[in-house]
């Protein structure tokens, strides 16, 4: 199977962005999801138990995402 040139470029690119941007982005999305969240709990309390499910989604998107495209 064939990896076609664009993808593996994409695939450098994300490598090669910048930690800070992977960690505001999952910080965003903690966010999101804190303030979507309909408890009766402190912001804080639902912010900081967002960011350990959120945690649990970088970990897993990743080890895929390293899995997937070791050496490309």
């Amino acid at each position: 199977m064939a990896v076609s040139v664009a993808s593996k470029t994409a695939v450098k690119k994300v490598k090669s962005a910048s930690v800070s941007y992977h960690i505001m982005f999952w910080l965003a999305l903690a966010l999101i999801a804190a303030l979507l969240s309909r408890t009766n709990q402190s912001f804080m309390i639902d912010f900081g138990l967002e960011l350990v499910v959120i945690s649990f989604y970088a970990l897993i998107v990743y080890f895929n995402y390293f899995y997937l495209f070791p050496i490309m």
